[in-house]
């Protein structure tokens, strides 16, 4: 059975660093497709996706499971 989102989080706040990198591996793609159709820059693509993985492991303790905004 696949994890939730919710429960990556959860195990990755209990030290399973592995977790995150499971989050990371299901939206890598989408997030740089959704970057690359706002810049048509690759190099921009994946500056944005970067910044936004980095963004959402900065606070990756606010995660609300549930919510239309999981990072309130």
């Amino acid at each position: 059975m696949k994890e939730t989102d919710g429960q990556l989080v959860s195990d990755y706040l209990e030290g399973d660093e592995k977790a995150l990198g499971f989050l990371i591996e299901r939206y890598l793609k989408d997030v740089y497709n959704f970057a690359f159709k706002l810049t048509g820059d690759l190099q921009a693509a994946e500056d944005i996706a970067q910044d936004s993985f980095i963004k959402a492991w900065k606070h990756i303790r606010r995660y609300h499971q549930g919510g239309r905004y999981p990072f309130p």
